[in-house]
């Protein structure tokens, strides 16, 4: 099933959210092939890949059927007012225009390829829904790892309070009620909900 051209770096079981068993495979490749996939598919194994992309480990469900494709990479923040940072220009002028509004900036700094940053993206669309009076600001360090590495960014995701160009807080993780709650602190306590 696996082919001369993997590197098979373990195997191991945990459960899920749900509870269900799932099969940890830890592969070291660059690319998984779909009929990987469709094999483990077929034999009836819900696994998690972890391979290699663009040089980091990234993770792929293949519960799911296939491999995600750069397109589907991207964290969704649908439905959200979050806005997503692409260029050290854009950086500066969101946070210009925080400054000029009186806005406190919430600043994610996540990775497409990060379980975790997938987890929290639809809470912090709703939460840039709910709390207007902040500005929420999301950067793909894979996107710009220059200006993530002056952050000294560690891990995915990390988020950063700012007031005025100034850091007033900081999470590392993407613990639910951690952020709702520093959210809410630097909301002043009220939301528009």
């Amino acid at each position: 099933m696996m082919g001369g051209f993997w590197n098979l770096a373990g195997v191991g079981c945990t459960r899920n959210a749900s509870g269900k068993l799932m099969v940890i495979v830890v592969l070291i490749a660059e690319t998984v092939p779909p009929e990987v996939h469709s094999d483990m598919i077929r034999s009836g194994v819900q696994a998690l890949l972890i391979g290699v992309r663009n040089g980091r480990l990234c993770g792929e469900d293949v519960s799911l059927g296939c491999a995600r494709r750069e397109e589907e990479d991207k964290l969704d923040f649908k439905g959200g007012n979050v806005h997503i940072i692409t260029t050290k220009e854009g950086w500066d002028q969101k946070i210009a225009e925080a400054n000029r509004d009186g806005k406190t900036v919430v600043a994610n700094f996540s990775a497409s390829w990060c379980g975790p940053c997938r987890v929290i993206a639809p809470v912090y669309a709703e939460m840039s829904k709910t709390y207007p009076q902040l500005m929420f600001l999301t950067i793909d360090v894979d996107d710009l790892m220059d200006f993530s590495s002056s952050w000294d960014i560690r891990a995915t995701p990390t988020f950063f309070f700012l007031k005025n160009g100034q850091q007033i807080d900081k999470l590392v993780g993407a613990n639910k009620p951690e952020l709702e709650k520093k959210v809410l602190a630097a909301a002043g306590g009220s939301s528009s909900k």
